[in-house]
C-alpha cells in the first residue's frame, strides 16, 4: 500500500505491485524539497495525515524517511527494504503492519520488524536526532515505529496541531513539531538504539555545512554495531550529495555496480555528481 502525494508519484507507484492510495494527491507541493524549507513543510504534514489514517485504521506503522523528489510516503503491507538496500528485505510482517520505505535516505540492512517485536512494548519508537549515542533528548522523525493505540494516534495528532501553529511562524518541522509535542506532555517514548539505528550524524560523522558527502569521521562509525539494522542517511542536504554518500560506503546497489564498491577518488565522485544532478 503506498500513499502518491502528486501525478508523478502516483505513476511510478502504479508501475509496480504495491496497492496505490490517492487521499492525499495534491497539486501545490514542490517537486524537490530540504529539510527546514517552506517547500518542506505541507510534505511533511501530508507524512503525518498518513499516519492518522494509518492508525484510524488500526494498522501498526513502521515509518523510514524519504527525500523528497518524487512526493510519496509508501506504506507497504509486505515489508520490502528500501529501493537502494544492497542486502535482502526482511521477512514480511503480519497483515495488520504497515511498513513506510525510502527512496534515498534509509537503508535496511537487518530484519527491523523483528527487532521491534522483541523490544518493550512501548506505543510508539522514535530515532535519536542527537549527535551523540547517549540518551536522546531530541528524535527524529525520518524513523518511527507505531503502535495502533490511542495514545499514540493523539500523539501524531497533537503532533499535527503543533505544526500548523508553529508553520505560522517559522519554517519549523514535524520533527520540531514532535519534539515540542513530547516535551509538553511528557510523553513517554521509546528510543531506539543509534548503536543499530544510526542517524547521518553516528554512521557517517557531523560535516558542519551538511553539503560535503566526501566527509567520513571513522570513530563516529566504530560505535556503529556492524551491520547496523538501518542507516538514515539524515545530516546531509541535497539529493545528489545523499545518493554519493551511499556510493561512497557501498550502500547504494544500482545495476552493473557491486553494492560493497567504495568510490573514493573524487573524480569519481565527480563524475557521479554530475549524473545525478
Amino acid at each position: 500500500m503506498a500513499f502518491a502525494l502528486d501525478l508523478e508519484a502516483l505513476a511510478v507507484a502504479r508501475s509496480t505491485d504495491v496497492e496505490v492510495r490517492t487521499e492525499l494527491l495534491s497539486a501545490s507541493l514542490s517537486r524537490e524539497s530540504n529539510y527546514g524549507s517552506a517547500s518542506f513543510q505541507p510534505v511533511v504534514m501530508q507524512k503525518l495525515r498518513a499516519l492518522q489514517l494509518l492508525l484510524h485504521e488500526h494498522k501498526a506503522v513502521f515509518f523510514l524517511d524519504t527525500v523528497h523528489t518524487a512526493h510519496m510516503h509508501c506504506t507497504y503491507i509486505d515489508s520490502r527494504a528500501t529501493a537502494s538496500a544492497p542486502y535482502p528485505p526482511p521477512p514480511a510482517p503480519a497483515p495488520d503492519f504497515a511498513v513506510a520505505t525510502a527512496a534515498q535516505d534509509v537503508v535496511v540492512l537487518r530484519d527491523f520488524v523483528g527487532d521491534f517485536l522483541m523490544l518493550p512494548t512501548q506505543d510508539i519508537y522514535l530515532q535519536s536526532a542527537e549527535q551523540h549515542f547517549g540518551y536522546a533528548r531530541s528524535h527524529c522523525t525520518g524513523v518511527m515505529f507505531i503502535r495502533p493505540t490511542n495514545t499514540a494516534r493523539e500523539l501524531i495528532e497533537a503532533t499535527m496541531e503543533e505544526l500548523v501553529k508553529c508553520m505560522a511562524t517559522s519554517a519549523c518541522t514535524d520533527q520540531e513539531a514532535l519534539n515540542a509535542v513530547v516535551l509538553a506532555q511528557d510523553a513517554p517514548v521509546g528510543r531506539l538504539d543509534p548503536a543499530d539505528y544510526p542517524g547521518g550524524a553516528q554512521y557517517f560523522g557531523v560535516e558542519p555545512t551538511y553539503s560535503d558527502p566526501l566527509f567520513y569521521n571513522e570513530s563516529a562509525r566504530a560505535q556503529c554495531n556492524e551491520p547496523p539494522i538501518l542507516v538514515h542517511n539524515n545530516w546531509l542536504v541535497g539529493r545528489a550529495n545523499k545518493i554519493i554518500r551511499f556510493r561512497l560506503h557501498g550502500l547504494w546497489a544500482i545495476s552493473g555496480e557491486q553494492p560493497e564498491r567504495e568510490w573514493r577518488h573524487r573524480t569519481e565522485v565527480s563524475s557521479v555528481f554530475r549524473e545525478v544532478w
